[in-house]
């Protein structure tokens, strides 16, 4: 069952942005559902990754993201090759 843009939006817990160095040390920050909302309304949206498996990621996911599991991320072909891009990671969060 395909669960709503809503429902998935309330269950991401972990966002992860990657952009510029410049957001700290780690070079990612992590940002809520209405800021991801605002992101996505404007005109530089970023790349949404699904971080979950493609069984997982068929069982839901916001609409417009792409399926990239972890432990493809380092050689997906679906990662841009331009390290400026920004990136927003998400999953169903812990649990």
């Amino acid at each position: 069952m395909q669960k709503s843009y809503l429902t998935i939006c309330s269950a991401i817990i972990v966002l992860f942005l990657l952009i510029s160095p410049v957001l700290g040390s780690e070079g990612y920050k992590e940002i809520n559902t209405i800021e991801l909302k605002k992101w996505m309304d404007a005109e530089d949206k970023p790349i949404l990754v699904n971080s979950l498996s493609p069984i997982e990621f068929g069982e839901g996911y916001i609409p417009g993201s792409t399926c990239i599991p972890v432990e493809l991320m380092e050689t997906s072909r679906l990662m841009p090759e331009n390290l400026n891009t920004s990136l927003v990671f998400y999953c169903f969060g812990p649990g």
